[in-house]
């Protein structure tokens, strides 16, 4: 129940989910071949980033992830009441963080895209094969085998830095000094005085979060490719575990054959 509001709260449920309340039915055991093109349409079954990206939404984030972008706006937020910073100190800020962030998150995304292209392309097709057969750990909230929860979660990082690239293009094309955004402020009445400082207040504790939040889901991008490729370590060393327990299974019953060659 507790897996179940989490998913609800990051996300829509899954198709396995919701087919899994209620009572239960029959199943009827698929073929070989059934199954096969039921692997291939589910991994098929996105077609644009945006769809990768609403797949992944019943992967919560880490918790670290969510601590610091969650402490990053409260001290922000603080030091704007606090401190008493100016709504123009504050929109000047703004603007520094979205032209770092630009060129942050250009360069971050083509270091992602090539390593990314990288770690696909040389992949083992035959252990990619095997973490789609295999149900993840938590198949039960999102439906997602071993290979489609590890590439959500990459792609999802993917969409992330599209967003805040084009957050940060924004503010660099419509909040710039004496731009639309501030014109449309400026027309504001002097009664809405509120209203500006509300404005710049949350222009600057978005754009600064947003750009710790980039930060957290890079570590997370880099310790999930570490995590599958230990994955397909693991799973090397089972089969090869595997094989050699087969051998020596075989080995007693090829010895009794010969044994008995022997003998006649």
């Amino acid at each position: 129940m507790k897996n179940q509001i989490r998913a609800r709260t990051f996300g829509k449920i899954s198709r396995h989910q919701r087919s899994s309340v209620g009572p239960a039915s029959p199943q009827i055991p698929m073929t070989p071949a059934q199954k096969q093109d039921t692997l291939i349409k589910e991994l098929l079954k996105e077609k644009t980033l945006f769809q990768v990206w609403r797949a992944s939404r019943c992967i919560p984030p880490s918790t670290a992830t969510i601590c610091w972008t969650a402490g990053a706006a409260t001290l922000l937020l603080l030091s704007a009441k606090l401190l008493g910073l100016a709504p123009t100190q504050m929109a000047t800020q703004t603007r520094s963080l979205a032209e770092l962030g630009l060129s942050f998150s250009t360069t971050v995304l083509g270091f992602l895209i090539a390593g990314f292209t990288i770690f696909a392309s040389l992949g083992k097709a035959e252990m990619f094969r095997r973490m789609a057969e295999t149900p993840h750990e938590n198949y039960d909230i999102t439906g997602f085998s071993f290979l489609k929860d590890s590439f959500l979660r990459l792609l999802r990082v993917f969409f992330e830095y599209w967003m805040f690239t084009l957050l940060c293009l924004g503010v660099k094309l419509f909040a710039y000094s004496d731009g639309p955004l501030s014109r449309s402020i400026a027309m504001l009445p002097s009664s809405a005085g509120n209203a500006k400082a509300f404005i710049c207040i949350a222009g600057y504790t978005i754009m600064g979060a947003s750009f710790v939040y980039v930060l957290m889901i890079l570590q997370s991008f880099i310790f999930n490719i570490h995590h599958v490729v230990m994955i397909g370590v693991t799973w090397d060393i089972k089969v090869q575990q595997q094989e050699e327990e087969r051998k020596k299974l075989q080995q007693p019953s090829s010895n009794a054959q010969h044994d008995s060659k022997t003998q006649a």
